[in-house]
């Protein structure tokens, strides 16, 4: 089953760190197979308690399966990656499985979330 690694910053700080971050990730991201869906700046939350702000960064990231999404995260490359990137922004990264079965039809009746 298909997953998405979800990631949200929740932490800014510098962001100096990014050239070296690219440079150590990316590979890591092509190795296991992922392919990027989005990475995105303008994020409004429309539901909470930041309701109407601009979120900070979320990126999306698909990958073919849950393991090989979790070989990807704690891969070597991956976590070399990591500790760049974790000296200047603190993410939330979340798992996300792909089920198509639970996708509302066109003719659905059913509440958002049912």
């Amino acid at each position: 089953m298909r997953v998405f690694v979800i990631t949200e910053r929740v932490e800014r700080g510098d962001a100096s760190f990014m050239p070296e971050y690219r440079r150590l990730s990316a590979p890591s991201i092509e190795k296991y197979g992922a392919r990027y869906v989005t990475s995105s700046f303008n994020n409004v939350v429309i539901e909470g308690d930041d309701m109407g702000k601009t979120s900070n960064l979320v990126s999306i990231l698909e990958f073919e399966s849950r393991e090989a999404a979790e070989r990807w995260y704690y891969s070597e490359e991956y976590q070399a990656a990591m500790k760049v990137r974790q000296q200047g922004w603190k993410l939330r990264v979340m798992i996300v499985d792909v089920d198509s079965s639970r996708q509302p039809s066109a003719t659905s009746t059913a509440s958002p979330g049912a």
